[in-house]
């Protein structure tokens, strides 16, 4: 058998239909009634059967038929299925590949005393060659005996074996052809032709509504789009990792500032990281992420400021450090250092005091200082603390940003996928839904020239 077509696809095989055609080959008759060939060498063909598909639909024979009514609009009954789970002849079973550990053939004698001196970090050569996947076949057959005699097994005969493979890919062997496969039998020569209907690729509701399916992922189904004059951000910002503090364990708290006129839709504009000891290096492994989400019409930055504090052993909490940041809401992938910084009281013993037996001397409110404004730290005597490692990306959405052309597929894709719609008529519709929108567009801006 020649080598298959290969389809990847997502979705579901049951959706999938096929059109199978049997054509039997005639000869052209002459004026006495003898068949010849034709001086043109043309044949007559006749359609001898035909049938629409699903994916493992089950079409029996007519021998398997026996008294059952069979369907009046064929006029020979000659193409039918072999689906999973049916037992195949034993001609058929040559001609799959091994899929159980009994099929495969026994074990040498240097495999079994590899079995039991294998090497750790080197897979059993048996269990390396083998690749286990989930497979299913669908067998499509044509009987080209005569349906008048006793059913005899040998005239039948396979027009197409499909195969899925881990509900990705689909195997046609032989390969799907527009000319059709060729079948020789004692009855004659047959063509038999497979076809797929795209047309036919969409949701069936009365079978899916009995299939428990996995429910889709809303993120995955919907596409925001902001209002017109505004621009949706969301910025994830990631605490990497702190250096050059003089405590074994630290925790980082948060705190970020809009302007006004800025929606935020996130709850994680304030909180804390796990406490996180120092490694070898002396740093402070985070990677701590925040996902902030917000709409707004003309901003260029936000505000973030950090608290670094320490724990020790004795429940003594100290100040390690403040710092604070602004970053740049530009597209991509940005990364931070921020300088911290404390309050000391040098020369004061009584401050040293305090610090070495209870905890820290000085706290500022350093979350509740003005907002959008900038933190000074006049008045007051500070030293540098330790590093932050911040990194920042940024994803923009506008509308200025997509096609018009995308926008109309947004505005009226949804409500075809709803309904359902075929494929062509589809395109049809939004062909003309495209021509109307820009009929429009340029109509109001005649009215504005005038």
């Amino acid at each position: 058998m020649e080598s298959g077509s290969v389809f990847d696809f997502s979705g579901s095989a049951k959706m999938m239909r096929l059109k199978v055609t049997l054509i039997e080959k005639g000869l052209n008759a002459n004026s006495n009634g003898v068949p010849t060939e034709s001086l043109t060498g043309t044949s007559i063909n006749r359609t001898v059967d035909e049938l629409n598909l699903q994916w493992q639909q089950k079409v029996s024979s007519h021998y398997e038929l026996g008294n059952i009514q069979q369907d009046s609009t064929r006029a020979e009954p000659r193409l039918f299925t072999y689906v999973e789970g049916e037992t195949l002849p034993e001609r058929f079973k040559s001609i799959g590949i091994p899929s159980s550990s009994a099929e495969i053939a026994p074990k040498t004698g240097y495999e079994k005393w590899m079995a039991h001196n294998a090497v750790i970090d080197l897979p059993l050569r048996r269990n390396h060659r083998v690749i286990r996947c989930d497979k299913k076949v669908m067998y499509i057959m044509a009987y080209l005996g005569s349906l008048s005699s006793s059913y005899d097994q040998r005239d039948e005969y396979v027009v197409c074996r499909i195969t899925l493979l881990n509900e990705r890919s689909l195997i046609f062997e032989p390969r799907l052809t527009l000319d059709g496969y060729r079948i020789q039998s004692k009855m004659g020569e047959y063509i038999a032709t497979v076809q797929i209907w795209d047309d036919y690729f969409t949701p069936m509701v009365d079978q899916f509504n009995k299939i428990s399916l996995v429910p889709p992922i809303p993120e995955t189904q919907q596409f925001e789009v902001p209002e017109e004059g505004s621009t949706k951000f969301v910025s994830m910002l990631c605490i990497e990792y702190a250096e050059d503090f003089d405590y074994e364990n630290v925790w980082i708290e948060y705190m970020t500032y809009f302007p006004s006129g800025v929606t935020c839709t996130s709850n994680n504009t304030e909180g804390q990281t796990s406490a996180c000891s120092m490694d070898e290096d002396g740093r402070f492994h985070f990677s701590f992420t925040i996902e902030l989400d917000f709409t707004a019409s003309d901003i260029s930055s936000f505000h973030v400021r950090f608290r670094v504090r320490s724990e020790d052993f004795w429940g003594r909490q100290y100040l390690a450090g403040y710092g604070s940041l602004t970053p740049l809401l530009r597209p991509g992938r940005t990364v931070y250092r921020v300088e911290c910084w404390r309050p000391i009281k040098p020369d004061d013993p009584v401050s040293e005091l305090r610090e070495f037996f209870i905890g820290q001397a000085i706290d500022i409110d350093f979350f509740n200082l003005k907002e959008d404004g900038v933190i000074s730290r006049a008045g007051m005597t500070t030293q540098s603390s330790g590093t932050l490692h911040v990194s920042v990306t940024n994803v923009l959405q506008r509308r200025d940003y997509i096609t018009r052309e995308t926008l109309n597929h947004m505005k009226y894709g949804a409500m075809f996928d709803r309904m359902g719609m075929r494929s062509d008529l589809y395109w049809r519709i939004m062909k003309v839904l495209m021509e109307f929108e820009e009929a429009k567009r340029q109509l109001l801006e005649l009215r504005a020239a005038q």
